[in-house]
């Protein structure tokens, strides 16, 4: 039923794609300048204020011993504000929601809806002269406050969202976290294609109800694409989270790709996307997903 499913949503993912690329922009656009591309994951450098959803569609299973394994959904959906407050600042926030739902196991269901961590932060700009390319630069400190439910359905919940979100940014819904990311980016564009890359340290500091003290990770992203219109665009993105205090039996580095395509029209900006985790241990899971994130640029 999971592969049923999960084949059904590549189908439609990627019908949408090649039914609304030719439409992303009138065609009397066509000719016009092309506009910088927003990223499916890493820092947008553009400079443009964003006020959207970002959303993730996470489909695996959970292995439960001698009980068997059972089927997970995870739905996040995350509330985003990027604010610009002088030509080169930017103030950062993120509302991340849950909702994760598994099969029943002797008579329990989990878990419904939830609330992750409240983040805010800060992202400064630095263009930069790189031989007639457009090509510039970025730091970026945010911190994510303990706000996730730690009891109940509502821990279990945020707990599968750690699991579907750990190759990218788990620390927006752990419970009984805080965590602190500092990181910087690079960005450059030749003609249509483009490339960015990202380096970012991310510091977990638990709460007493915790089992360790403190955690602390890297990120690391490299990405690009090609403009096929100027309000159309695809992007590939790989992202290894390296994990830098490792118990046993912790993976060092867990890695995924996501796959997709930009749409903008106006002030407004759509993309879709296919996540694709890359580890056996997550491979083992049957772990896939779907990406969507939809809202304005100003």
């Amino acid at each position: 039923m999971l592969a049923g499913m999960r084949h059904t949503s590549l189908r439609c993912l990627v019908g949408a794609v090649l039914l609304l690329v030719p439409f992303a922009r009138p065609a009397d656009a066509q000719d016009a300048e092309p506009e910088t591309v927003r990223p499916f994951l890493m820092p947008d450098l553009s400079g443009s204020g964003f006020a959207g959803v970002d959303a993730q569609l996470t489909f695996g299973e959970v292995d439960l011993g001698l009980l068997g394994s059972v089927d997970v959904t995870v739905v996040t959906v995350d509330a985003v504000a990027e604010v610009p407050v002088g030509r080169r600042l930017l103030v950062l926030g993120r509302l991340p929601l849950v909702y994760a739902s598994r099969d029943e196991v002797l008579g329990d269901e989990c878990c419904g809806a939830s609330l992750g961590n409240l983040t805010a932060g800060a992202r400064a700009l630095f263009p930069l002269a790189a031989g007639g390319r457009d090509a510039r630069i970025g730091a970026e400190v945010t911190v994510s406050l303990p706000t996730a439910d730690d009891d109940g359905d509502g821990a279990d919940g945020n707990g599968l969202a750690v699991i579907a979100q750990l190759p990218h940014d788990p620390g927006r819904y752990a419970p009984n976290a805080t965590v602190v990311r500092a990181g910087g980016s690079g960005a450059v564009r030749a003609g249509r294609a483009f490339a960015q890359a990202e380096l970012a340290l991310h510091l977990a500091f638990y709460d007493d109800d915790a089992g360790e003290d403190s955690d602390s990770a890297l990120r690391l992203g490299v990405g690009g694409g090609a403009q096929l219109t100027p309000g159309a665009a695809v992007l590939a993105e790989l992202t290894t989270f390296a994990n830098l205090d490792t118990d046993e039996g912790d993976e060092d580095f867990i890695h995924a790709l996501d796959l997709g395509a930009r749409w903008t029209g106006g002030n407004a900006t759509a993309s879709a996307r296919i996540y694709f985790p890359l580890d056996e241990v997550f491979r083992d899971l049957d772990m896939f997903g779907l990406g969507l994130e939809a809202g304005a640029r100003f």
